[in-house]
């Protein structure tokens, strides 16, 4: 208390000395400044050493005391120079630094000694391009904001990077020391695990074997497994692959396509198709309209449509079913063919039906078509001349051989033919108009014979009397033949 009296005295004394020395017209004679009483009541002081207090012991000295003052008191420098030296530091107890419109005050939390900055703390490169930088001190974890909304970066012990919320729960955002031979770019895991690298245009994460494990970039995303031959996922902006050494999955804007791992066999999904391949052709391939299986050297083939299935050979179809039929061909040229359909069973040679067998009739036909066999529930039929090599035996009971004329009005007869086709015999009836019926021997001079063992030649019904009959008629006369 008295120390402070003392102080406010000698400040008064220098005042009125200093008010003296102005009053009359200058300093005393060892003093290198004088003081001027300006025309606006402000002091003036001239010379090279400026200010020089000396209170005459080591005491704390007020420089410049304001008693009273309007608004915004200045300190003005006045010269062309952008700085002016100070060999001591600044305090500003209870106060603020304002530079510009921004403001550098003490903060106000309770709990915390550090300033405030109300604006964007900017921090550039030192002169000569050296970098920016913020340096964090390791140590344990800060007080909690009291504010309720103050988020904190700080770094641990354990040389981690931490993030402390609003709420003060701190979590680790970076682990570790960048080794010195990565990128600025890169965050790098602790010790020599592995590493991610994160550019403007790029992520990539490398093991610590230096495999590229995963990569994003504008192009692609690539997700490799562990392993000299790793399997990866590449994702690009329409395809996606899936490779072990060789493609074994691939999926495009066009395809998708599975590979074996030799690869050898594919298979692959278009928009219009699918395929299953070998490498050099499509072995199976169905589509909207059918189904095609291939054989190895891509000459047979066969398909499979909604109402047809057709098998080719490489030159002609073999097989084809569809609602006409079923149809099996030969591999001649003549394309001779089986065919089946809902009305009957056939065997075409190419030109004609060989063979006919349907709900009624079974027919076998000559190569012209003009003679045919046909067995039905009531016999066999055969139509056109017929040459039989052999004996011919007839089966049946009552008529055992029914000769029936083909036209209205006709006659048929049994003919009798030497070895080159000319006729040597004959029975029947004769022209159409005629109703007799005759028994003739062709050749000239030959008789025709009844013979008998041990037994006669009965002739019944003969007339027995001449009148009417013709020349050559026999009749019975009293029982004796005669021949009118």
């Amino acid at each position: 208390m008295i120390e402070q009296i003392f102080k406010e005295l000698r400040v008064v004394e220098r005042r009125l000395s200093n008010l003296e020395r102005n009053e009359s017209g200058g300093g005393g004679g060892g003093d290198d400044h004088t003081q001027y009483l300006l025309a606006d009541g402000s002091r003036a002081v001239s010379g090279i050493v400026g200010l020089n207090y000396d209170p005459g012991s080591d005491i704390s000295v007020d420089i410049a005391t304001i008693v009273q003052t309007g608004i915004d008191p200045r300190f003005w420098y006045d010269q062309p120079t952008d700085s002016f030296e100070m060999n001591k530091s600044l305090t500003l107890p209870g106060g603020s630094l304002k530079l510009g419109s921004h403001v550098i005050s003490e903060n106000t939390e309770e709990n915390d000694d550090g300033f405030e900055i109300a604006g964007t703390f900017h921090v550039h490169r030192f002169p000569g391009g050296i970098a920016a930088n913020i340096c964090l001190h390791e140590g344990t974890e800060p007080p909690v904001g009291i504010s309720g909304d103050a988020h904190r970066l700080w770094v641990n012990t354990s040389h981690e990077l931490m993030w402390q919320d609003h709420d003060g729960t701190s979590s680790a955002i970076f682990v570790g020391t960048p080794a010195g031979d990565h990128d600025p770019d890169q965050i790098v895991s602790l010790g020599s695990l592995s590493d991610l690298t994160i550019t403007i245009s790029s992520l990539i994460y490398t093991d610590s074997a230096g495999k590229k494990r995963f990569e994003a970039d504008a192009v692609q995303t690539k997700l490799r497994g562990p392993g000299s031959t790793p399997i990866y996922m590449d994702f690009g902006s329409n395809s996606f692959e899936i490779n072990d050494g060789v493609d074994r999955f691939m999926s495009n804007s066009s395809k998708s396509v599975m590979a074996s791992s030799n690869d050898t066999w594919w298979s692959a999904c278009y928009d219009d198709r699918y395929e299953v391949m070998d490498d050099i052709r499509a072995r199976i391939q169905a589509n909207a309209t059918d189904t095609r299986l291939v054989s190895p050297d891509g000459n047979d083939v066969l398909w499979i449509a909604d109402n047809d299935l057709t098998f080719h050979d490489g030159i002609r179809d073999r097989i084809v079913a569809d609602a006409a039929g079923t149809r099996l061909y030969s591999t001649g040229d003549n394309a001779s063919y089986i065919a089946c359909n809902d009305v009957a069973i056939y065997l075409n040679d190419g030109a004609r039906a060989r063979v006919q067998v349907d709900d009624n009739d079974t027919y076998l036909f000559s190569p012209g078509g003009t003679k045919w066999v046909n067995v039905d529930d009531d016999g066999t039929k055969i139509s056109g001349d017929t040459d039989i090599t052999g004996i011919t035996t007839v089966i049946a009971d009552d008529v055992s051989l029914h000769l029936k004329a083909k036209t209205a009005g006709k006659k048929s007869v049994i003919g009798w033919f030497n070895s080159v086709g000319t006729r040597t015999a004959w029975i029947g009836h004769g022209a159409s108009a005629d109703e007799d019926f005759y028994i003739r021997n062709e050749f000239s001079g030959a008789n025709i014979e009844f013979q008998t063992i041990g037994g006669t030649v009965v002739i019944v019904g003969l007339p027995t009397s001449v009148a009417g009959l013709p020349t050559g008629g026999l009749w019975n006369s009293g029982g004796d033949l005669r021949v009118a």
